[in-house]
């Protein structure tokens, strides 16, 4: 029975290094444009605090009991939604969150997809050369290279060029980083030109013109969020790329991703000095 332990974890490490552990990119702004509106701005949040403070000790002169309680937490409510909405809406971080949700949804199902055994893996947010890469997935018929846009009002043919500019050139900067000399030599089993596709998922009310059929775009495919599996089960199910060397550079573009991050913090920290 022992035998089997040592197998057991190196099955266990195998299944799970392939899928990505990075925090989202538009998750990550969207936390630092908070902590930086709330450093430039604390007076403001500590007045409402005051106010609040202020305000339940005027509620606690002439209620009592189960009634206070209510009041407070009603006042407690109506400074919270006030102060979120002032946040967002001060900082735009509101359009950064909602790019976020997107991502987070695209993660979701990118998550069944590897579960299910329709994708190898994939990594979160490869940042470099001055942009970033929401989503590479690593398939059996090569990579994909996923943008997630979350667009409150339908496609129109500025969002649509803009949307494939950007897809674009995640793909291309996927390209130059696949001759990276760290993923020269990943393996002999996989072909020497992966193909790498570009692809916008996209969330939110423009969701709702992709869902009876994708639309290609100048060669970028826009695909609605909540058929973003069944695509890719029916477009990406049948290729060159196998299990193992699949997971094997899901791995290694994750070890990448992480290099290209302590890149630009060196650069950052260098900047400063």
């Amino acid at each position: 029975m022992n035998f089997l332990i040592p197998r057991l974890i190196v099955g266990l490490r195998s299944h799970t290094s392939s899928v990505s552990k990075r925090k989202a990119y538009g998750r990550v702004v969207f936390w630092q444009e908070i902590r930086k509106l709330l450093k430039a701005n604390w007076l403001i949040v500590l007045g409402f605090f005051a106010a609040l403070l202020f305000g339940s000790w005027m509620f606690s002169l002439r209620m009592h009991g189960y009634w206070l309680g209510l009041a407070q937490g009603l006042l407690a409510l109506v400074f919270t939604i006030f102060l979120s909405a002032l946040l967002l809406t001060y900082s735009g971080a509101a359009w950064k969150l909602a790019g976020a949700w997107g991502e987070s949804n695209t993660r979701d199902v990118l998550r069944v997809a590897r579960r299910k055994g329709m994708i190898w893996g994939w990594v979160d947010t490869m940042k470099f050369s001055g942009t970033d890469i929401d989503h590479i997935v690593v398939t059996k018929m090569g990579l994909l290279a996923l943008d997630s846009k979350w667009h409150a009002r339908e496609l129109d043919a500025a969002t649509i060029h803009r949307d494939v500019k950007s897809a674009k050139s995640s793909a291309g900067k996927l390209r130059t980083a696949l001759k990276s000399r760290n993923l020269r030599d990943i393996s002999i089993d996989l072909p020497s030109e992966l193909p790498v596709r570009p692809a916008v998922v996209v969330w939110g009310v423009a969701e709702k013109q992709l869902l009876e059929c994708e639309q290609l775009h100048d060669g970028v495919v826009f695909i609605a969020g909540k058929n973003l599996r069944r695509w890719v089960e029916s477009e990406c199910s049948v290729g060159p790329v196998r299990r193992s060397p699949g997971r094997r550079l899901a791995r290694d573009l994750e070890v990448l991703a992480i290099q290209f991050d302590d890149m630009q913090k060196r650069a950052a920290a260098e900047e400063r000095v």
